[in-house]
């Protein structure tokens, strides 16, 4: 006689076990979605963002910088140049400031020739009415601490002058 045994019947997933394995890869799903979003942290805009930037700057650069004390640096040669339009020269001592630290001095001490150069460009394009009075004083001083502060920037990668000083000023 021949075996005759009957095959076994299909399974008939039931509509039970479908919804419940759709009701747990809905629930992981959420999960994994809620965790991501938490994760990723509170939204910013831009200018909230730029400000902790510039926070996390500060912070990363130590103390500090205005609570700092000033250091401070003097050419020891006088510069002489003609001013603009004129038969006019002015001779100035020069100082300067800072709270950066004292890579921003040796930096100047490295730099210290082509500083004199571009500080004797800036006094040849001022007149003689422009650099009278402690106005004109005061917008050479700040010509002068751009342009170092910008030329320490390029040669070295520091820069943070806070002042320019004159020890002595003579137009004649």
């Amino acid at each position: 006689m021949a075996d005759t045994t009957d095959p076994e019947p299909p399974r008939k997933t039931s509509r039970l076990r479908i919804a419940l394995l759709l009701l747990i890869g809905a629930a992981l799903a959420g999960a994994g979605f809620a965790a991501g979003h938490l994760m990723s942290g509170p939204r910013l805009s831009p200018t909230e963002e730029a400000l902790r930037l510039l926070e996390e700057k500060a912070l990363a650069a130590g103390p500090d910088a205005a609570d700092a004390e000033p250091i401070y640096f003097e050419f020891q040669e006088k510069l002489l140049s003609n001013l603009s339009g004129s038969r006019h020269m002015v001779q100035i001592g020069v100082g300067v400031s800072t709270r950066a630290g004292q890579e921003v001095i040796d930096a100047i001490e490295t730099h210290r020739m082509a500083l004199r150069s571009d500080m004797l460009a800036v006094m040849s394009g001022f007149a003689v009415e422009t650099v009278e009075g402690a106005e004109g004083r005061a917008r050479l001083a700040a010509a002068l601490r751009d342009r170092l502060d910008s030329r320490l920037q390029e040669l070295s990668g520091v820069s943070g002058l806070e002042s320019v000083y004159f020890t002595s000023f003579l137009v004649q």
